[in-house]
C-alpha cells in the first residue's frame, strides 16, 4: 500500500483462512527517497502529466513494490514467522494514486505501480487496479476500506461506531447493524505535510509540534471550511489533486497576514473539525483511529476534545487487533484475497456504484 501521504510502501504479510480470524504475520515499511517522494508530489499536485515521466514512475514504483514483497518474504522466513513450507498465494497491490477524478465528464482514477512488473519480479500473481471497475459502474472508486472495517468489527454492533483513517486524505467508515457508509472527509496529514515542507524542509510535523506552537486563525478556518466539498453529501471522495498547496494559497489570498505557524495550526484544526463534524452527525459512540495521523499528538488531542463533547470514545484500531500503521495494507490484502477467490464484498451504497462488481484485476506471473 502506498497512500496519499506519499511517504513510502507499507507491506503486510497476512494469513486469511475461511472461518478463522485474519492474522497479521509480519510487516515491512519501505520509505521513499526524498528525491522520489518529491517527484511523486510534483505529479500529484500539478497533474499536467509528462507521459515519459509518468511511465518511469509507473515502473519505478512497481520495482520498489516488488522489492518490498521479496524483502518481507525473506524477513518472515528468517524470523520463522513464515515456515519453509508456507506458500504465498498472491500479492495485492493498491499502487499509488496520481490522479482521482470520479466526478469529471470522463470519470477516472489513475494509479501507478505496474502490476506486470511486480508479478514478473516476485513470480507471484498480483491483484491490482482495484478502483476502475467501480468507477466504470458509476461509483467513486473509493473508499474501499469500509468493507474491510466492517469485517474487523463484531458481527453485532450495539451502537454506531466509526473507523477513521488519517493519511494524506482522511476517510471515515460509519458502521452499524443497519448499514455501512464511508467517504473521504477531506484533508488528513497532506496539507500539513506540504506546508511544513515548504517552510521548514521537513516531510511531516513530528507529533504536531509546529502546529501546536501556533494559533488557529478563525477567519481562515471558516473560509476553508466553506469549501463546497465539506457540505457535499456522500458518496464522495477526493485527493491531492484537489486539496494541495494551490488550495492553501487560494485561501491565503484573503488572509495574507496569517503567520506560517498559524497556518499550520489552522490546517491541523481543519482536519480535526472536518472529521469530528462527520462523526457527530452520525451520532457515533466509538471511533477507532488508524493511519499516520494517530502519531500527531496535537491532532489527536484536538479530536479527543471535540469528540468528548459528543460522548464519542476515541480509541485506535489496536483495540481491534491491528496496529494503526498497518490497517490499510492489511485491508488491501483482504481485498486481494476476496478478488482472487471471486468473493463479492463490494458495497455500492458506499461508493455510489450502480451495482455490485468484482474489485480488482488479476495479473498472472
Amino acid at each position: 500500500m502506498s497512500g496519499t501521504s506519499l511517504d513510502g510502501i507499507d507491506a503486510a504479510l497476512v494469513r486469511i483462512e475461511p472461518g478463522l480470524p485474519l492474522s497479521l504475520i509480519d510487516t515491512l515499511a519501505q520509505p521513499f527517497s526524498a528525491e522520489f517522494q518529491q517527484r511523486l508530489q510534483n505529479h500529484v499536485s500539478k497533474p499536467a502529466i509528462n507521459f515519459s515521466d509518468y511511465a518511469q514512475l509507473d515502473v519505478e514504483l512497481a520495482r520498489l513494490s516488488a522489492q518490498a514483497v521479496l524483502k518481507l518474504q525473506e524477513q518472515a522466513r528468517a524470523s520463522h514467522k513464515m515456515e519453509s513450507n508456507d506458500k504465498i498465494e498472491g500479492v495485492a497491490s493498491h499502487g499509488l494514486t496520481l490522479f482521482h477524478a470520479p466526478n469529471s465528464g470522463f470519470p477516472m482514477s489513475l494509479q501507478i505501480g505496474d502490476p506486470h512488473v511486480i508479478a514478473y519480479q516476485t513470480k507471484l500473481p498480483v491483484v491490482a487496479d482495484f478502483r476502475r471497475m467501480d468507477i466504470a459502474a458509476g461509483g467513486q472508486g473509493a473508499p474501499f476500506a469500509p468493507m474491510f472495517h466492517r469485517a474487523l468489527l463484531p458481527k453485532q454492533l450495539a451502537e454506531p461506531v466509526a473507523v477513521v483513517n488519517i493519511g494524506g486524505i482522511a476517510n471515515v467508515s460509519l458502521l452499524s447493524d443497519e448499514q455501512v457508509l464511508g467517504f473521504d472527509t477531506g484533508p488528513g496529514n497532506g496539507l500539513m505535510n506540504r506546508w511544513i515542507y515548504r517552510h521548514r524542509g521537513l516531510s511531516y510535523d513530528d507529533q504536531g509540534q509546529w502546529a501546536a506552537s501556533g494559533d488557529v486563525d478563525e477567519g481562515l478556518l471558516k473560509k476553508m471550511l466553506s469549501d463546497a466539498y465539506f457540505s457535499r453529501p456522500s458518496p464522495k471522495s477526493t485527493g491531492a489533486e484537489y486539496f494541495n498547496e494551490r488550495w492553501i494559497d487560494e485561501h491565503l489570498k484573503r488572509h495574507p497576514e496569517v503567520s506560517v505557524a498559524n497556518v499550520q495550526a489552522t490546517l491541523l484544526e481543519l482536519t480535526a473539525v472536518s472529521i469530528a463534524n462527520e462523526l457527530a452527525a452520525a451520532n457515533c459512540q466509538r471511533a477507532f483511529f488508524c493511519g499516520g495521523g494517530v502519531h500527531n499528538q496535537a491532532l489527536m488531542q484536538s479530536l479527543g476534545q471535540k469528540l468528548e463533547r459528543t460522548e464519542c470514545q476515541v480509541q485506535t484500531t489496536q483495540t481491534l487487533g491491528i496496529h494503526p500503521d498497518w490497517v490499510e495494507a492489511v485491508g488491501f490484502a483482504w481485498l486481494g484475497y476476496a478478488r482472487w477467490h471471486k468473493k463479492n464484498i463490494h458495497l455500492p451504497n458506499v461508493t455510489g456504484a450502480d451495482e455490485q462488481v468484482l474489485l480488482g484485476a488479476i495479473y498472472q506471473a
